[in-house]
């Protein structure tokens, strides 16, 4: 019975996160996450029906030794020698791997925050929910199914860096889902899509759940607007 309240809780939720979206917010210090990954609300959902079919264990995250955190303070508190600290964000973390950094404070925001070292951590599994979403998350972050050669923020930075630049709106961009775009860009904040508004600047930052039907109507909003 508690099997089939899961799935039925699970397919409600899915279904609600599947309505069409209308407003984007894509703000530099927006939210990460618009909507909660599949995989994500099973696990929220074993533990509120059957907390005992949960791991025991902490998942593997390949190459990594890592600490998990209810919030950035208690991340920070903790390891107050690792200086290198970062907002969980596609772009930001793409430049975290990029740059070859040995270990890392990521904050995961609302989920928590991760500690991240390529050396031994001092860490303890808890059976907690940050120490069952964490590493989950952690682990399709950095998957090939989001950066693999047809991931999908692989696939939706090259169609937005092409879009931008044929209109001749791209300033520069640092990472996927990161762009830095002319001032006039804003117009496109009148069909729902915010962004931050910085020296003369118009600036784009990706949340993970940016959805394939937001970079098709910001497509045609560009080829209307521009």
């Amino acid at each position: 019975m508690t099997l089939r309240t899961i799935q039925t809780d699970f397919a409600e939720q899915l279904l609600q996160d599947a309505k069409e979206e209308l407003f984007f917010d894509l703000r530099v210090d927006g939210p990460l996450f618009t909507k909660v990954h599949p995989k994500v609300i099973w696990v929220r959902l074993q533990q509120h029906y059957a907390s005992e079919t949960l791991p025991t264990t902490p998942l593997e995250i390949p190459g990594w030794s890592y600490d998990c955190f209810p919030t950035i303070q208690d991340a920070q508190k903790k390891y107050p020698a690792i200086t290198v600290g970062i907002k969980g964000r596609p772009s930001d973390l793409f430049q975290f791997v990029e740059s070859g950094h040995s270990e890392g404070v990521i904050d995961f925001s609302p989920v928590g925050a991760i500690v991240l070292s390529k050396n031994k951590l001092k860490s303890e599994f808890q059976n907690v929910a940050h120490w069952h979403e964490l590493p989950l998350w952690f682990n399709y972050a950095l998957s090939p199914e989001l950066w693999g050669p047809q991931g999908k923020l692989t696939r939706f930075h090259a169609q937005l860096s092409k879009l931008f630049s044929d209109h001749k709106l791209l300033k520069k961009s640092d990472a996927p889902g990161f762009y830095v775009l002319n001032e006039k860009a804003q117009l496109i904040e009148k069909h729902g899509f915010q962004g931050t508004k910085q020296e003369g600047s118009y600036i784009l930052s990706l949340p993970w759940t940016f959805p394939l039907s937001g970079l098709n109507k910001l497509e045609k909003i560009i080829q209307q607007e521009f």
